[in-house]
């Protein structure tokens, strides 16, 4: 198959497109993009690099694909993603999908109506330590589990769009995706109850830049985290109960090359595993095996599921 981007965002580079280059389904990578060179991501793409675009209209109009990977900042992904859908094509979009509540609706209708694959690319749950902590909670759903998560990282070079309001910027529209989708992942419910706490603001710039949150779910499950940038870089999830700790480190963007420990303990046992894998991959291959089939409205459902949990939570750190 072969597949268009819009824009050519740093993550694009490091993670994204080295993913869409593994996957053998994948024969031709058509670019759109004002800022990026040809030959730059010819080099990187080894020789599946398309058509390339420096219209955005032209290229989701140029029927050279029927999947669309959206790469821009935060401020252009309703717009982008609506007239990609109303040209007939299946979207993943970055995270953040939208910046407010009723794009999300009205992008996800549209999804229905055209009956596309609409998903947002929150990628972390799709490394294999995950899923082996998922299988780890199965015998203690039932009981009070406590959550801790942080993902806190250095400021951004000035420049940076996450430091501009009007393009969407801030830690909440940066970081939310990740504090929204782990009673999701973890759990597979909806929070009882939702606050948080903005924890900082840069005055120059306008921007939040860290904020906490705490959740609380049935039988006693309950997540707290801290999210932020211009902070020292962290990057943990420590899930505990009366009798088990887990302990996962770079969980959020784990590097696909490194193994990523997971320290477990359970009833004073204690091991280390160590596993690597690259999320994006598997959440590329996910999305391939899905969007021509009928699940491919279930993308849909989770991210509308998780932009309603995020206007939850902003609505009470930013009213």
């Amino acid at each position: 198959m072969e597949i268009l981007v819009l824009g050519c965002s740093s993550v694009f580079l490091r993670r994204v497109l080295p993913a869409l280059n593994s996957c053998a389904e994948i024969t031709k990578i058509h670019v759109a993009s004002k800022s990026k060179s040809h030959s730059l991501l010819d080099k990187k793409i080894c020789g599946k690099l398309g058509i390339w675009f420096d219209d955005y209209s032209i290229a989701i109009n140029s029927l050279c694909s029927d999947l669309v990977y959206i790469s821009l900042p935060n401020h252009l992904h309703f717009i982008w993603a609506k007239k990609s859908l109303e040209a007939g094509l299946h979207v993943v979009i970055e995270k953040p999908a939208t910046l407010k509540l009723s794009d999300a609706e009205c992008l996800v209708d549209l999804s229905y109506k055209r009956n596309l694959c609409f998903a947002e690319s929150t990628v972390w749950p799709f490394h294999p330590n995950i899923e082996i902590v998922k299988n780890n909670l199965i015998p203690f759903q039932d009981k009070p589990i406590v959550v801790d998560a942080t993902f806190t990282v250095p400021a951004f070079k000035t420049n940076n769009f996450r430091n501009f309001p009007e393009f969407g910027g801030g830690a909440f529209n940066d970081l939310s995706a990740y504090a929204v989708s782990i009673g999701r992942v973890l759990f597979d419910e909806k929070p009882r109850s939702v606050s948080g706490e903005l924890l900082s603001f840069d005055e120059l710039t306008g921007i939040d830049t860290g904020f906490s949150v705490k959740m609380e779910f049935g039988k006693g499950k309950i997540l707290q985290g801290v999210f932020g940038f211009g902070f020292d870089y962290k990057n943990t999830l420590e899930i505990s109960g009366s009798s088990f700790l887990f302990e996962l480190n770079r969980v959020f963007s784990p590097p696909p090359d490194i193994e990523i420990n997971i320290k477990t303990k359970i009833d004073e046992c204690c091991t280390d595993q160590f596993f690597k894998g690259d999320p994006y991959a598997k959440f590329f291959d996910s999305i391939l095996a899905t969007y021509k089939t009928k699940e491919r409205l279930e993308w849909s459902e989770l991210l509308l599921q998780d932009a309603d949990l995020t206007y939850r939570l902003k609505s009470v750190i930013m009213p």
